[in-house]
């Protein structure tokens, strides 16, 4: 067992798993051996003090029992293997060409002291048992984050010893599925460097899928076409944002986006990159998405040159995501304007605004290599240490541009995008 949950006893290879024997010496009472016993110095001592080791190791035996009972009575298969599995938070549901997505993020630890492949995912509905979802090959691989060193080229799917991988989850259940109410997780591995090829499995990580719905809210933006990119994808880059902040993990960006407005040719930019006028998006108006007061206002940081590669300030937690305003809509949901043009929220935290007021204007502060909305809902006012949450606009037009034209679309860095007609000021 010590060596499994990778303890060790001595630095001795040879020594590390001799059997050891102690001597128990009490006051009128005749030696004692006993043979077996691990990691405990050879030495004379009490009696009582042995007593209580062995009690406690007792004990510590009978809780392992205990905690595994739960797992077996709800169908998971208990497992040794010393992999902690971690589901930090579970967003809502959110409907999206008629079927049911649910999003969250599964941290893994290694406590072996030995590094582990993940090979495997299984999504298992709790109540049925049946497998919801297998992600493997490929799928896996690209779901995976790893916190590493520039200098790390190690494959995704390794998770050495003391180690953490965030795998991404993304399921869609088509409107003729049920939706489980609870879910568990299968995580399948591979010994790195063994010569078997035996595979081990650790169960954990249940959920318990919310009920409520995804609020309900206008376009940030007035009338034109707006190019979104970045937007709720798993493999997006706001998705893969995991920021690690007072004293914990959080994924504010799980379903946010970008937007920047384009004219009817498909440009962003009439004329010199360079010069921030030229960006049609540049000092458009933003509007309250629902009624709302605002919980957070800043307001003084200067734009930087698009495309320059360089900040206007040095870029911190104050500074990142540039002038911004949040809006407390009810509920523990907090709407982050980000990036936005410097001066233009005259608000002061308390203040109430009405859906479609004008509340900012585009800008190219924080951040930002080019003038462009960062939207996004979380759980806490703060633009870091808080939850991404969905959202649904309740009018927007698709349309489609085969080729834009603009090579500023590629100099801005998105990635999947579309382009989004929003409705007139005030349409609901």
């Amino acid at each position: 067992m010590s060596d499994l949950f990778g303890l060790h006893e001595t630095s001795d290879p040879e020594k590390r798993h001799a059997p050891k024997t102690i001597f128990v010496h009490a006051k009128d009472t005749p030696s004692v051996r006993l043979p077996g016993i691990k990691n405990v110095r050879e030495a004379n001592v009490d009696a009582r003090s042995h007593s209580r080791k062995l009690m406690k190791l007792m004990t510590t035996r009978w809780v392992l029992i205990v905690a595994l009972w739960p797992c077996i009575a709800a169908g998971q298969n208990p497992s040794i293997l010393p992999v902690d599995i971690e589901v930090p938070f579970v967003s809502p549901p959110v409907s999206g060409g008629g079927a049911s997505n649910l999003v969250y993020e599964i941290h893994l630890r290694n406590f072996w002291r030995k590094d582990l492949i993940l090979t495997g995912v299984d999504v298992i509905d709790q109540k049925t048992g049946g497998v919801a979802r297998s992600i493997s090959g490929d799928e896996l691989y690209e779901s995976i984050y790893k916190p590493r060193r520039p200098d790390d080229s190690s494959d995704a799917n390794l998770l050495e010893c003391g180690r953490v991988l965030v795998f991404y989850v993304w399921l869609t259940f088509e409107p003729s599925q049920d939706l489980p109410d609870r879910l568990y997780h299968r995580l399948v591995f591979s010994v790195a460097g063994s010569e078997m090829q035996d595979e081990r499995s650790v169960d954990g990580g249940v959920i318990t899928i919310p009920k409520t719905d995804p609020v309900k809210i206008s376009p940030p933006f007035a009338n034109g076409f707006w190019l979104i990119g970045s937007g709720p994808s798993n493999r997006s880059e706001h998705r893969r944002t995991v920021l690690a902040v007072d004293g914990r993990t959080w994924l504010l960006q799980r379903f946010a986006f970008d937007a920047m407005k384009v004219g009817h040719d498909g440009r962003m930019v009439g004329g010199d990159l360079a010069t921030t006028n030229n960006w049609r998006s540049y000092g458009q108006d933003l509007l309250a998405v629902a009624d709302g007061v605002v919980a957070l206002v800043v307001d003084d940081i200067p734009d930087n040159i698009p495309l320059s590669g360089e900040r206007a300030v040095p870029m911190n937690r104050e500074t990142h995501v540039g002038n911004c305003i949040v809006l407390d809509i009810g509920e523990n949901r907090f709407v982050l304007y980000g990036h936005l043009k410097k001066g233009s929220m005259p608000f002061n935290v308390g203040d109430q605004v009405k859906r479609g007021a004008v509340i900012g204007k585009v800008g190219n502060s924080g951040n930002s290599e080019a003038p462009h909305l960062h939207f996004s809902i979380g759980t806490r006012p703060d633009p870091y240490s808080a939850e991404g949450l969905p959202f649904v606009f309740d009018s927007f037009e698709s349309v489609d541009i085969e080729n834009p034209g603009d090579e500023a679309l590629l100099s801005t860095g998105f990635g999947a995008v579309s382009i989004t007609k929003a409705p007139r000021t005030g349409a609901r």
